[in-house]
């Protein structure tokens, strides 16, 4: 068993109600309802906790990780397992069986890179992540996946200085900046392309492609245009927040991805009630 895998004894602290809900949703089917309902109950009774609650777990009853409770997405983890984003993980696993070569682009604690590489062992994923504590997780727990290689870094539409501006409450939501926030916690990064990171993980081919950057997809998606001629993955898995009140922006993306020859799929919502919300926010497939 690897040293992730092992018990931790703060497992015990963990408030009984989260473990109940725990055990009750290993039972449910895998589907939007179950991950809504999960979202619903660990946005209002279930919350994250106040102080660092670290605990170790088996994610989808197969890849070992170590959560901390404190931590917005953690949390979901913990409560809801394999339930989060359940939809889009399907999708995700069934594809990733089939690619030689992954990319996922902002990947947190490495929850999509590990079930790519849980899925298939002989792919290799290349999981980027900007913020320093996401990565150490990230690092820490690619190390039971030889397939997975954890790189620490900022993808942009170009290379240069930006900053890394932490979420305040959601560990999941930093994102990139053009300067120095007042609120938040900001470092200096340097960013990349996504063209230069292939080339410096020596990459010829990429055969799918997940993005969650936290509002830096319409550039990625609209502006790289050489990253989309010389590589252009069969699949993309993608988070879009499209402004209801100005969908421009979504159809942007939107026209530049046909005219690459994909065709768009909308998979699932991620607010568990999108009703009043001025934006959908919405996980999207573009194939080709």
């Amino acid at each position: 068993m690897s040293q992730l895998a092992q018990p931790d004894i703060q497992s015990r602290r963990v408030p009984p109600a989260k473990r109940a809900m725990r055990a009750v949703w290993r039972f449910l089917p895998r589907c939007k309802l179950s991950y809504d309902a999960g979202k619903l109950i660990t946005r209002s009774v279930l919350r994250p906790e106040k102080q660092p609650l670290r605990v170790a777990i088996s994610f989808g009853g197969r890849i070992p990780m170590r959560l901390d409770l404190a931590s917005f997405v953690a949390n979901d983890l913990y409560c809801f397992d394999d339930h989060y984003e359940s939809v889009t993980l399907r999708l995700w696993r069934r594809l990733a069986r089939d690619a030689r070569v992954i990319l996922d682009i902002g990947s947190h604690i490495g929850t999509f890179a590990l079930v790519a590489a849980d899925t298939n062992p002989n792919a290799r994923v290349i999981a980027v992540e900007a913020d320093p504590a996401n990565f150490a997780q990230l690092r820490a727990h690619s190390v039971a996946y030889p397939g997975v290689v954890a790189v620490h870094a900022a993808v942009a539409d170009r290379a240069g200085q930006m900053w890394f501006c932490s979420g305040s409450e959601n560990d999941g939501a930093g994102r990139l900046c053009t300067e120095q926030q007042a609120t938040g916690n900001c470092v200096p990064i340097q960013t990349c392309t996504l063209t230069e990171l292939c080339r410096q993980q020596h990459l010829v081919e990429v055969d799918l492609i997940k993005l969650d950057v936290e509002g830096f997809e319409h550039k990625l998606l609209v502006a790289d245009s050489e990253f989309w001629g010389e590589f252009a993955p069969a699949h993309v898995i993608v988070e879009l927040a499209c402004d209801k009140a100005m969908p421009e922006q979504a159809e942007e993306v939107l026209r530049a991805m046909q005219r690459r020859g994909y065709t768009a799929c909308r998979i699932q919502g991620l607010y568990a009630i999108p009703f009043g919300k001025p934006i959908d926010l919405a996980n999207w497939h573009f194939f080709r």
